[in-house]
């Protein structure tokens, strides 16, 4: 048998409207920073820091949206 599947709690907006905004701002910052760096061998670390933080904000962004 399936596994059941976590249900998230609905999206609710309201008062978090503000921080979903400045989140998907440091989203938008970071993949943006992400693209812009060559994919030079020399320059993975530099890439995988943004990568790192784009992961974080969309970790953060699922907990203020389902929180």
């Amino acid at each position: 048998m399936n596994k059941p599947v976590q249900t998230l709690k609905p999206v609710q907006l309201g008062a978090n409207m503000y921080e979903v905004e400045r989140i998907a701002r440091h989203m938008l910052h970071a993949a943006t920073c992400y693209r812009a760096v060559p994919g030079y061998p020399q320059n993975k670390e530099v890439r995988d820091s943004y990568l790192k933080q784009y992961e974080t904000a969309c970790a953060e962004m699922l907990g203020v949206l389902h929180g």
